[in-house]
């Protein structure tokens, strides 16, 4: 542990800021892993520390890292899971000697001379990644303060890990994405024609445009007809079509429209891609000829078109197939042999990798516009972050020296109001970094705790604090419910937040008015307040991470509360929105859906405070 002291409160947020911003910058989990242990180390008075990682396959838990712990203790990193041993949860252990659940595992601990423990899970979405574990060897009494540090670095560190897998995730996409590239560059011409086509192929990223150049490189060197086809949303469609002569191009055109090709034809297009196999005829035999005309018009066009050979090759890329290259000898003659096949195949390998190119380029260029936004928004929250904390912690530094200089021949009116400073910074920052953690969890997608919760208690837990500052909070509770299925974190948090907000814009003297209703098989609650409300334009803009009005941006205020009290309701199946009273003001109105049960019983009120 650090030699300041964390359980005081500038040198516990100065601690938990310096570790949220040591592993936000994690580029890897072994980064991730290697700063946890490092901060594990500086803020918390442990003999040693383990980060162990769970194989639900395998059964077993496995040493990731760790500092602190002896050769032979390590010489066994991975360690079974007890069939009886329950899931990995929270586990605060004085003394090993009488934990029942460590007795599979005890010996290990007492070779090591382990006397207490600390388990904390870390919890990466809705599974639990592994722990961090602290060691001690001597007796250890934990006290809330360190609690509460270890659990918040376990989070840190849990969202840390989630974000080193993402990066990780994104470098090894690239790297697929570069070797794509790579071996479609590898694909060497054997011939001229190739070499051309080849060149065709890397010219554009508009893989449509490019596909239509290569036709008109296949016609005339290597054919009389060239059409392209792909698959597009399900359905096979002709892209390009090329003939020395733009009239036989009209005429051909025009005889798909009149004859459209058959989709279960056993032979062709739709054949070639549906089977994925190539198909050749060195010479196109009359009787196909007949057998495909639909009648004696179609007949005589197909032969005036002269046709004498034929290769179709399917477009690969290692999804699968995506279309299919023709080519057609015709008036030139010309007849195609089997090396023909090879160099057409080659060509149509090399279009569906082009294809594929194409599409991943877009794909890789759309992520990046996303990286870009998700850098810019990052970088404004830590900045907006940063200012909110530094203005507090100035304030709280500051008025700590000054106690500490002048204490002695301070005025008590003078020491009330630095303390008072104190308070009230210290509660910000609190308030700040709740909604940070609280983000966080959102982030990594924990899961809710959602249970019946009690409307009376969790109503008197949020409004005492205000009335206790004087202000007006007036309920009305229009329901005879007394509790609702939610996480009781998350609509405290809600609550708390929407009345902080109105204590903040409404005067001195103004009321804060709470409405209890239900309907529809929802509970709706509204927050009105007497401030200077906002503009109509702007009920939706509200709820915008960092958005404020110009109405209050006068006011202190960093535009989180909102926007995370939106994403709180809606995890719990819930709406929130805004509306403006006719008196003035801002109402904020939002539902969740009800308990299973409820009491016919009404809460009661008295003097505006549920009783």
């Amino acid at each position: 542990m650090t030699n300041d002291n964390p359980a005081s409160v500038p040198g516990y947020l100065q601690t938990v800021l310096e570790a949220s911003k040591g592993l936000i910058q994690s580029d890897s989990v072994h980064n991730a892993l290697e700063k946890t242990v490092q901060l594990a180390e500086k803020m918390l008075a442990a003999d040693a520390f383990g980060i162990w990682q769970i194989d639900r396959g395998e059964k077993r838990v496995k040493l990731l890292l760790s500092t602190g712990l002896s050769a032979s203790y390590l010489e066994s990193t991975e360690v079974p899971i007890p069939e009886d041993f329950g899931d990995l949860t929270e586990m605060i252990v004085s003394d090993v000697d009488t934990e029942a659940l460590l007795d599979p595992v005890r010996w290990r601990y007492k070779s090591e001379g382990i006397r207490s423990l600390l388990v904390l899970p870390l919890t990466i979405g809705a599974e639990i990644f592994g722990t961090l574990t602290l060691y001690y060897r001597s007796p250890h009494v934990f006290q809330d303060e360190e609690l509460t540090l270890a659990r918040t670095l376990a989070n840190l560190a849990a969202a840390a890990i989630a974000s080193g897998q993402l990066l990780e995730g994104q470098i090894e996409s690239k790297r697929l994405i570069e070797e794509a590239l790579e071996n479609s560059k590898k694909i060497e011409a054997r011939l001229e024609f190739l070499n051309r086509a080849g060149s065709i192929l890397t010219e554009s990223l508009d893989y449509e445009v490019t596909l239509r150049n290569l036709t008109r490189v296949v016609v005339p060197e290597y054919a009389d007809w060239c059409t392209v086809h792909l698959v597009t949303d399900g359905e096979v469609k002709q892209v390009a079509l090329t003939h020395n002569d733009p009239a036989r191009v009209r005429w051909a055109e025009e005889l798909q429209s009149r004859y459209p090709s058959d989709p279960n034809a056993s032979q062709g297009v739709h054949n070639v891609i549906r089977s994925g196999k190539p198909e050749m005829m060195a010479e196109i035999p009359r009787d196909l000829i007949v057998a495909a005309a639909r009648d004696k018009e179609h007949l005589r066009l197909i032969e005036e078109a002269g046709l004498k050979s034929y290769i179709c090759v399917p477009l690969r890329t290692r999804s699968g197939v995506i279309g299919a290259l023709t080519l057609v000898q015709a008036e030139s003659g010309r007849f195609y042999e089997h090396q023909d096949m090879a160099v057409v195949e080659e060509v149509g390998w090399r279009a569906g990798l082009a294809v594929e190119k194409a599409r991943l380029f877009l794909e890789s260029e759309r992520a990046r516009a996303e990286l870009e936004l998700s850098n810019q928004a990052k970088d404004e929250f830590l900045s907006i972050v940063s200012h909110e904390l530094r203005t507090p912690i100035t304030t709280i530094f500051g008025s700590a020296r000054f106690l500490k200089k002048s204490a002695s021949g301070m005025d008590e009116a003078t020491r009330d109001e630095l303390i008072t400073g104190i308070e009230e910074e210290s509660a910000k920052m609190a308030r700040l970094i709740e909604s940070l953690l609280m983000l966080a969890r959102l982030e990594v997608g924990q899961a809710l705790q959602k249970r019946p919760v009690e409307l009376r208690s969790c109503l008197r837990k949020c409004i005492e604090p205000f009335e206790e500052q004087g202000r007006l909070v007036r309920v009305n509770l229009n329901t005879a419910r007394e509790s609702i299925e939610a996480d009781p974190t998350y609509l405290e948090h809600v609550l708390s937040n929407l009345l902080s907000n109105a204590d903040k814009y409404s005067p001195l003297d103004g009321v804060i008015e709470i409405v209890v209703d239900e309907g529809d098989g929802m509970v709706l609650f509204r927050v009105i307040d007497e401030g200077p409300g906002v503009e109509p334009a702007e009920l939706e803009l509200i709820f915008d991470s960092f958005y404020r009005s110009p109405n209050t941006s006068h006011l202190p205020g960093k535009g989180l509360g909102l926007g995370i009290c939106r994403r709180l309701i809606e995890a719990q199946g819930g709406t929130i929105r805004a509306n403006l009273p006719p008196t003035g003001g801002l109402e904020i109105v939002f539902s969740l859906p009800q308990s299973v049960g409820s009491s016919d019983d009404a809460l009661r009120f008295s003097s505006g405070r549920a009783e």
